[in-house]
């Protein structure tokens, strides 16, 4: 049972806001936490808010906001009941903003993009926990007359990880993308990683 409301809505020429409540309960969800261990059958619940807010200005810059916020709970459990739902973050945030351009004779999209995460349980004994984390993405978009579409982004992921062997990376990735008519995208990605000293 997965009901949605969506109780603010604003639009306007330059600007969106929306933000839509939800609530979720999943029955009989079986869980084992090892091999050989037992099965456990749970029920799980969540509800919280999704907000999706947008803003255009005329001079080709952009913003958007996207934002989960929720609450979660293990309702029916023979030793976890009342526990939150595991690798189920209280809230998520994703901030992007984008400026247009125009150089010559091609256009072009300039981004960047601020992921954060909260803290969440790694498992429903809420004795383990993974703590939140911050990335942030930069990159840019050409697409081409011919139906090719290229793109060279930066991703950054700063952990705050268990380990302190675990470093942070910086994962660069250039994809181009071909149209074919009314065929799915063909997508070639290249990948280059690099660990950041800590």
């Amino acid at each position: 049972m997965s009901p949605k409301l969506s109780w603010l809505q604003f639009a306007e020429a330059n600007y969106t806001v929306y933000a839509t409540s939800f609530y979720n309960e999943v029955e009989e969800d079986r869980f084992q936490a090892l091999p050989g261990a037992p099965v456990q059958t749970l029920t799980n619940q969540a509800y919280g808010v999704e907000i999706d807010a947008n803003y255009f200005a005329d001079n080709g810059f952009s913003i958007s906001l996207n934002s989960t916020i929720q609450e979660t709970e293990i309702s029916e459990s023979p030793t976890n009941e009342g526990n939150e739902a595991q690798r189920q973050p209280g809230w998520q945030v994703r901030l992007t903003p984008s400026y247009d351009f125009e150089f010559e004779d091609f256009y072009a999209t300039l981004y960047g993009t601020i992921s954060m995460v909260d803290d969440r349980f790694a498992n429903n004994e809420n004795t383990v926990v993974l703590e939140g984390y911050e990335k942030y993405d930069v990159g840019v978009i050409v697409p081409g007359d011919s139906g090719l579409t290229f793109e060279l982004a930066v991703q950054t992921s700063l952990m705050k990880m268990l380990s302190p062997r675990v470093t942070p990376e910086i994962l660069v990735r250039l994809m181009v993308v071909t149209f074919y008519q009314e065929q799915l995208p063909l997508v070639s990605v290249t990948r280059f990683r690099r660990r950041l000293l800590s």
